[in-house]
């Protein structure tokens, strides 16, 4: 693929920190060979889980978000070499393959100073064509029998993850999403408020179930879009499980995986959901972070779970490490409630 910058042995070493008497993660990881085409590549790789960034905030600022979610990616990937190495994670089977190349569409947005209306129909056909990336580099994996783990990155980005699930499946997918928001926007233009709704149009996302969504936030066109599709959305909101003890969070959890279960899915991680995670829509209210990581490893679990998909991370190392440590615990999770499946 053209714009897909690969991460090599050069770029390895200088993310790499070692310690005597350790071993990272980064020492033995695998990496995807650039000279291959990419589905041979794929193949000849003893790794699952393919890790890779998409590096973009272009669907956040096409929803009229807070930017940021661009830098992310490079903190996780240099975190996620540095990890101690031990007998509770198989180096094996975890590769890096890289990240999208997303600078020629910053290109264009360059002399744009204060978002006007023609600056927000930019952003959101620039979406649509990292949809397509996207879509392609997803399909790919799985088409090779492997477990793609994308790190945004604004929620845009599910499109392209559920498009090429159902390409490379040959048929609709589920998701399953923690998240704040529902993402079921109008049909106005590709932005990060609206992945699911064009999934939903498309018929590309059969089931969807969502747990966390914050009533107050939530506007009421979308609860009446739900409330058409209930054979075909679970919702679980935040308040009725973190406020008015409606119901437990792991009932919820259980609801939701046994709603899209009977099928391939996708598993979705907006960190908005985690209470103060810095992000695009930072909320005050919310998961933990040590639910989220029950999700994960929950839904890793499952046989037919596909791909995870984390995003609208807003990370900076000088402000406080833990949340990039975060967001390598969520991939470290999921990879291996796989391998105890």
């Amino acid at each position: 693929m053209q714009q897909l910058i690969y991460f090599k042995p050069n770029d390895l070493n200088k993310a790499l920190i070692t310690r005597n008497g350790e071993v990272k993660l980064g020492e033995v990881m695998q990496l995807i060979d650039p000279a291959l085409p990419l589905k041979q590549a794929l193949s000849a790789s003893k790794a699952t889980y393919i890790v890779f960034g998409v590096p973009e905030d272009i669907g956040v600022q096409a929803n009229l978000g807070k930017i940021g979610t661009r830098s992310t990616w490079i903190e996780v990937r240099n975190a996620l070499c540095n990890i101690p190495l031990n007998n509770f994670l198989n180096a094996d089977d975890i590769a890096v393959l890289g990240h999208i190349d997303t600078k020629s569409f910053y290109q264009n947005l360059k002399n744009a100073v204060d978002t006007t209306d023609d600056d927000v129909q930019t952003f959101r056909a620039l979406t649509l064509t990292i949809d397509h990336v996207v879509t392609e580099l997803v399909a790919t994996m799985i088409a090779c029998g492997k477990v793609p783990i994308m790190i945004g990155g604004g929620h845009n980005n599910a499109f392209g993850a559920m498009t090429g699930a159902a390409i490379a499946l040959g048929h609709s997918i589920n998701v399953i999403n923690l998240d704040a928001h529902t993402d079921l926007r109008h049909l106005e233009g590709r932005h990060s408020g609206n992945p699911f709704s064009y999934a939903m149009n498309d018929a590309i996302l059969n089931k969807y179930a969502i747990l966390g969504v914050q009533e107050a936030f939530t506007p009421q066109y979308i609860w009446e879009i739900i409330d058409r599709n209930a054979d075909n959305v679970f919702c679980q909101t935040y308040d009725a499980i973190g406020v008015r003890s409606e119901a437990t969070f792991q009932w919820a959890l259980n609801a939701a995986l046994d709603f899209v279960n009977d099928t391939p899915f996708g598993v979705e991680l907006d960190v908005d959901v985690i209470a103060d995670f810095p992000s695009s829509a930072r909320s005050i209210t919310g998961w933990s972070v040590e639910q989220a990581r029950q999700y994960i490893n929950l839904a890793g679990q499952q046989s037919n779970a596909r791909y995870l998909h984390i995003c609208e991370a807003i990370v900076d190392p000088q402000d406080d490490t833990k949340w990039v440590k975060a967001l390598v615990l969520f991939i470290l999770d999921f990879c291996k409630a796989q391998k105890q499946n």
